[in-house]
């Protein structure tokens, strides 16, 4: 029965693993498949943003210099405000709203293909557990930034 077993295990290995099996997000399928090729991004002023929007943007970044390319500045600001309160005057709705200014040049020259600000706001209610809102707050922030970051690559598709 073990040897059996053993059996069963070793051709399986050996069906799998000699019929090419690749997982399908391995980093050899991943290529940039929409044509966007951004050459630098530059950001003005500082912002905690800048470096959850420049790691998401990388997968469009190109490695190597071309002109066909483009340069992206972002000015990002992001704002929390207190929409209500209650009767005692603890924050009931909070709207998060993130601007970023957006510039796209053309690498071989300073012709500007877009110029825009871009705007997207978020409401939430409060939550008793602290932790569990700025929880929330993160996830929000996240889903704005991957919003903007959209409206940026459908900019440079349809400004190339």
């Amino acid at each position: 029965m073990k040897n059996k077993l053993k059996l069963l295990i070793f051709i399986l290995f050996l069906s799998v693993y000699g019929c090419g099996y690749e997982p399908i997000f391995s980093n050899k399928n991943i290529t940039n498949s929409s044509g966007v090729s951004i050459n630098n991004i530059t950001f003005l002023g500082y912002s905690k943003l800048n470096s959850l929007i420049e790691r998401k943007l990388k997968f469009y970044q190109n490695k190597k210099i071309e002109t066909k390319g483009v340069d992206v500045i972002l000015d990002l600001k992001k704002d929390k405000k207190i929409l209500s309160k209650n009767k005692i005057g603890d924050p009931e709705t909070f709207e998060v709203q993130i601007i970023a200014n957006v510039i796209i040049n053309r690498s071989s020259s300073s012709q500007t293909l877009y110029s825009s600000d871009i705007n997207y706001s978020r409401k939430y209610s409060n939550l008793e557990n602290k932790f569990d809102l700025s929880q929330e707050e993160n996830i929000i922030t996240n889903n704005l930034v991957d919003e903007v970051i959209d409206e940026i690559i459908q900019a440079i598709i349809s400004s190339t």
